[in-house]
């Protein structure tokens, strides 16, 4: 899918699944959908990465693996790394839930 996508970069992805779904609908079928959300460039959509402006990293919530990750962000990216980097990304896995929400409608819709 595009990136600038309304819908987010995967929303080709899911419609296709969606389609597949509705032409198999009277059969048995088997749906593999991979999603490229949350792996690099996490661009998420500009509605969903507001909802995530005020959101604060507690680096004490996470383990030292984790702090090493946060450090190297860090010496990268300066002080607001942290925050910047898991509100992208946050907001990319948001978008995908809305996505596997969409699908799943679809699944009730047909009764499936």
């Amino acid at each position: 899918g595009a990136v600038n996508d309304p819908l987010g970069k995967d929303a080709r992805v899911y419609q296709a699944g969606m389609e597949f779904i509705e032409r198999h609908k009277d059969e048995s079928f088997y749906l593999n959908l991979w999603s490229h959300v949350a792996h690099s460039p996490v661009e998420p959509r500009e509605t969903l990465l507001r909802e995530f402006d005020d959101l604060k990293v507690k680096r004490s919530d996470f383990d030292r693996y984790m702090q090493k990750k946060f450090d190297s962000a860090v010496k990268i990216g300066g002080d607001d790394a942290i925050n910047f980097g898991m509100r992208r990304y946050l907001a990319d896995l948001w978008g995908m839930d809305q996505m596997i929400g969409r699908l799943l409608d679809k699944l009730d819709e047909l009764g499936i």
